[in-house]
């Protein structure tokens, strides 16, 4: 049923996207439910990847892809979880193992993607990217000036302290919006 005075969204896949991963970043700070998180997060990523690729832009999950041997396989365990969760049409009587883990890696992609496709700063993407550094410093090679800078706005905060970040998220968006 239709409701009166309905008033419809002009939304562009970007702001789709963003709008996904900003609302997952949140709910992961919160230590809200895995699965959502976990969908929102791919669904705003698959966005990405397609707008992503008439710009020459690829995540880590495509450039992966592109160094496998058996792409199908690798593809299919990639995307196990995404699709277990989104289609109610498949293996209703099937369980599967799900690691939040893997969310934490396929959302700091996301993020990474969604900014070289944009350019934009998102208060709640800068914060993730924060989080991500304090949890996982010895993946990632960074210039020295944002090693630097990143240890600086963590001073002791590790990233067991998801309330810190999701006040970050907050003081970054009341300082610059968005």
């Amino acid at each position: 049923m239709k409701q009166k005075n309905e008033k419809k969204l002009s939304v562009t896949k970007i702001e789709a996207a963003k709008r996904q991963l900003v609302t997952a970043v949140r709910l992961f700070f919160q230590e809200s439910d895995a699965i959502t998180i976990h969908t929102l997060t791919c669904a705003g990523q698959e966005i990405l990847e397609v707008v992503g690729k008439s710009k020459g832009i690829k995540s880590m999950k495509q450039k992966t892809l592109d160094l496998a041997r058996d792409k199908e396989f690798f593809l299919k365990k990639m995307d196990e979880a995404k699709n277990f969760f989104k289609h109610g049409n498949r293996d209703s009587n099937k369980t599967i193992e799900f690691s939040p883990e893997y969310t934490e890696l396929v959302l700091w992609d996301a993020v990474q993607m969604y900014y070289f496709i944009t350019q934009e700063k998102v208060p709640a993407f800068a914060m993730y990217d924060l989080w991500t550094f304090s949890k996982y410093p010895e993946i990632f090679k960074l210039p020295f000036e944002q090693e630097r800078s990143y240890k600086n706005a963590l001073g002791s905060v590790t990233s067991e302290n998801k309330d810190w970040f999701l006040q970050g998220i907050d003081k970054l968006e009341k300082r610059f919006g968005n």
